[in-house]
């Protein structure tokens, strides 16, 4: 574990800047009149869940890992939730070779002051079966190794086909749902330094942060899953391409349902699509898409979502008018209820915007600021 504390410093500085950036990117964050605040989910509150099976329709975009045996996490670690067992469960899992299918029991609690942290790491299946995963007392909203699951953490300790499923997630968060500023890192997972990583069955509540965040990631399909609240964002990306959302449910957000949003000029998010998810309630907006610093993005897809509770109010441009984004279609998505301007789209070579479903209570569908190739 001492190799954690070598990289803290490089990750929480880029986390930094992405806070940062997501704050002046989307301005009215922190005057955003939030939903009241449901009470923390608890694992009785949660429904266990079941063995997935994964619907024959939805294709695969990487294969799955190749895994030759299992290993099942020792009886000797608390599952009781009584005591802290994060580096019990992180000296396990370093003696597993890769290759290999972790098995956790049914049903159990594990209390983690910090993360499950991954890192170089290939060909591994955490496999949950309903095992709840809880952040404790001491794990800090401003702190990123508070986010229970980690998956990867350093450039110099890459991973490669990783597939976590079948957990209950819960953090700490004493206002659920709603955002926080500067109280954002601890998420339910985070993907980073990463290739093909696979999340499904993840039931997600009370993270302070992100239901999932993504740096750095390439290759993440987020599927079946449900986040009742999350504090920020359902899904964060500030770099990486080639990544899926679908099917996964987003109770309560308290800033944006999907952030995509590069830290840096030299960051780039590309080819990433959201699809067939639904949203409830949100703080700020359905969508936000875009940077400050102007790095690339191209080739996002957002297609067939539904907001229950609200609008598909979305944001989407640079702020730097000579950072042009590419490739970006929103179509076919759906908003329940009306509300004021919806669309605010600049700075976009090659839009397209059709079939969506919003009912106004005021102002336009569509605010189009220099955008070219707009259908």
């Amino acid at each position: 574990m001492n190799r954690i504390t070598a990289t803290l410093l490089c990750l929480v500085l880029c986390l930094a800047g992405t806070s940062l950036h997501a704050t002046a990117f989307a301005a009215e964050q922190t005057s955003v009149s939030a939903p009241s605040a449901p009470s923390p989910a608890t694992s009785a509150q949660v429904v266990a869940l079941k063995t997935p099976v994964v619907p024959a329709s939805l294709v695969r975009p990487f294969p799955a890992p190749v895994t030759t045996h299992t290993v099942t996490v020792p009886a000797a670690i608390d599952a009781t939730g009584k005591t802290e067992v994060s580096a019990a469960l992180n000296s396990f899992i370093e003696t597993v070779p890769d290759g290999s299918i972790i098995s956790f029991p049914t049903g159990a609690t594990y209390l983690l002051d910090k993360c499950i942290i991954i890192g170089s790491r290939h060909n591994l299946v955490f496999e949950g079966n309903g095992t709840t995963l809880r952040a404790g007392s001491n794990a800090k909203g401003n702190d990123a190794f508070a986010t229970p699951f980690v998956v990867g953490y350093s450039p110099d300790h890459p991973n490669t086909d990783i597939v976590v499923h079948d957990f209950i997630i819960i953090g700490n968060s004493r206002t659920p749902g709603i955002y926080i500023a500067r109280s954002e890192f601890q998420s339910s997972l985070s993907a980073a330094y990463s290739k093909r990583v696979e999340i499904y069955n993840i039931t997600g509540s009370a993270a302070p942060g992100d239901f999932l965040r993504c740096e750095q990631a390439d290759e993440i399909w987020v599927h079946d899953c449900h986040a009742l609240t999350v504090g920020r964002n359902g899904i964060s990306v500030t770099e990486g391409s080639d990544i899926l959302v679908e099917r996964v449910a987003f109770d309560i957000s308290g800033h944006c349902t999907f952030d995509i949003e590069p830290n840096y000029a030299n960051d780039v998010c590309s080819d990433i699509t959201l699809r067939n998810n639904t949203a409830g309630t949100l703080g700020y907006a359905f969508l936000a898409l875009g940077s400050n610093a102007g790095g690339p993005i191209d080739k996002i897809v957002v297609d067939n979502n539904t907001v229950t509770a609200g609008s598909i109010k979305a944001y989407i441009g640079n702020s730097v008018p000579t950072k042009r984004m590419t490739r970006i279609t929103f179509t076919n998505n759906k908003g329940t209820i009306a509300a004021g301007s919806i669309f605010y789209l600049s700075y976009i070579d090659g839009l397209t915007v059709t079939g969506n479903v919003q009912s106004l209570s005021s102002g336009v569908l569509k605010s189009i600021t220099d955008c070219t190739g707009v259908r």
